[in-house]
């Protein structure tokens, strides 16, 4: 595979999946992919990963798609509770 190829799967991974950091090591040939937001407990116990390594452009996308799949099924997080806006007094 040329180094032109790699570069068009690199940047059609990246195109298809925007919120994922995607690269590709020549030296080892590795395909890796790190989330840009850290996975929260929620997302973690549900099988989020923060990094992904694969062996070809095609198990790397594979990989990702199952991660949205995932993240499609979560439900919303639940809301926060207001912070009170009162003042000790002293």
């Amino acid at each position: 595979m040329t180094t032109s190829d790699h570069k068009e799967q690199l940047a059609e991974l990246r195109q298809t999946h925007p919120g994922w950091f995607v690269s590709y090591d020549s030296g080892i040939r590795v395909w890796s992919a790190f989330r840009r937001r850290v996975p929260d407990k929620r997302e973690r116990e549900a099988g989020i990963d923060f990094l992904i390594k694969e062996p070809s452009a095609e198990r790397l996308d594979e990989a990702l798609v199952r991660q949205a799949e995932i993240l499609a099924a979560l439900p919303d997080p639940p809301a926060r509770p207001a912070v009170p806006r009162i003042f000790p007094r002293f």
